[in-house]
């Protein structure tokens, strides 16, 4: 650690501060703050920059990446920086994010180090592709997330990393297709705190503003919502096997349905059904299940937002 000079001016001393805590030289910064108020006295600014240096410092003295749970334990860890920061109040939204850019590219320093041939398998709540869609190498984030939804096709979680992947690197038909698999396999196991699409973000708000229970919000007919907004799209079907999986897995919710008549899985029908009735011709092919059965199913789960669904169809 470098001793400061005496000839720093008060600008000079601050953003030298500033700098060693964007890069995590966090006893640099730390000596750094407290130079200033020894010099220039207390400023609440910097008093809350110095507590948030001693709070990265204190978490950080330990870093742990050989345990693959290791991993889980940083980013949560990050929560709780931004948390901490929220706390205090800290004005500059631009230095947080620089700081989390510097911590997540450490981050992905140790993954390499210690899982370089082990990268989908690492972590149980945050994979490896969400730290470098933090890093904002997307690339990398979509290959990462990609292998992992081919090992585990049915976790919500990842396709909602992949859709934000996408939705960052600018490829929002991909993103949009993401994100619909992902509320296809379920809209609550996706990471709302972490999601970067700000349309959806923008709709859950205004759902849980409109909820009975603003402390329950009622978000299960968000992914309808967000297809009848063209938000999210499915995944084009072009073959007998995917639809007919697809038919089976709406026959299983309308028999729960018939059974329990839950709202959640009345939404989950209609979304299917909307899926299902764009393959018409294909459909014809799958027993059990037609476009006239599905389409009057949905309107007697919910009439009005069926009347929006055909407005829809009208205007394409």
């Amino acid at each position: 650690m470098e001793q400061l000079p005496l000839f720093l001016d008060q600008n000079m001393l601050l953003n030298t501060a500033d700098a060693d805590l964007v890069a995590l030289r966090l006893e640099d910064s730390l000596t750094g703050y407290r130079a200033y108020e020894d010099l220039y006295g207390e400023n609440p600014e910097v008093k809350r920059k110095r507590n948030l240096a001693e709070f990265l410092f204190s978490g950080m003295a330990c870093p742990s990446f050989d345990e693959k749970d290791g991993l889980d334990h940083q980013c949560l860890f990050w929560d709780a920086v931004e948390t901490h920061a929220q706390t205090l109040g800290l004005k500059k939204e631009s230095l947080l994010s620089d700081i989390r850019g510097s911590f997540f590219q450490r981050i992905a320093e140790c993954l390499s180090q210690f899982h370089a041939e082990d990268l989908v398998r690492v972590g149980n709540v945050f994979p490896a592709g969400y730290v470098y869609l933090q890093t904002g190498n997307y690339e990398k984030a979509v290959a990462l997330l990609r292998a992992q939804i081919a090992t585990s096709p049915n976790h919500a979680r990842i396709w909602g990393y992949l859709g934000d992947a996408f939705f960052l690197n600018g490829s929002l038909h991909a993103a949009g297709q993401s994100y619909f698999q992902a509320f296809l396999v379920n809209p609550a196991a996706v990471d709302w705190r972490h999601m970067r699409h700000r349309e959806l973000l923008s709709l859950r708000r205004e759902l849980m503003e409109e909820s009975a229970d603003p402390e329950k919000p009622d978000l299960v007919w968000l992914p309808v919502h967000a297809y009848l907004r063209k938000m999210i799209f499915p995944r084009p079907i072009n073959q007998k096997q995917i639809l007919a999986e697809l038919a089976r897995r709406y026959l299983e919710y309308e028999k729960a349905y018939l059974t329990n008549p839950q709202e959640e899985t009345g939404a989950r029908i209609f979304l299917v059904g909307i899926v299902l009735c764009q393959y018409e011709p294909l459909l014809w092919q799958i027993q059990g299940v037609d476009l006239a059965s599905i389409r009057l199913q949905m309107k007697n789960i919910h009439p009005e937002i069926f009347q929006v669904y055909l407005q829809t169809i009208v205007n394409k």
